[in-house]
């Protein structure tokens, strides 16, 4: 039915809850702190994908991301040539 699951990012969780207003689509991600550029990317193909379901009403993405370049405290984020894109 929805092919969230279906993809080279492994470290996700999804449901779908079916409410008179529409359908949510609930995902929960987890990235490890030794994840590498490829698996940060297959996340992001994920999140594209998910994006793109227009049979979705509602989104709510989850998870431990484990961006310690971010900083939240401040709004900012400390970028540098390993920084996930």
């Amino acid at each position: 039915m929805y092919d969230v699951m279906n993809t080279d990012f492994k470290e996700s969780l999804w449901c779908v809850v079916e409410a008179e207003e529409g359908k949510f689509l609930v995902g929960l991600c987890y990235i490890s702190t030794s994840s590498n550029a490829s698996n940060d990317e297959c996340l992001l193909n994920l999140l594209q994908k998910t994006a793109n379901k227009t049979e979705i009403s509602y989104f709510m993405i989850m998870g431990d991301f484990n961006f310690p370049d971010i900083d939240y405290e401040h709004s900012m984020v400390r970028a540098g040539p390993n920084t996930a894109a």
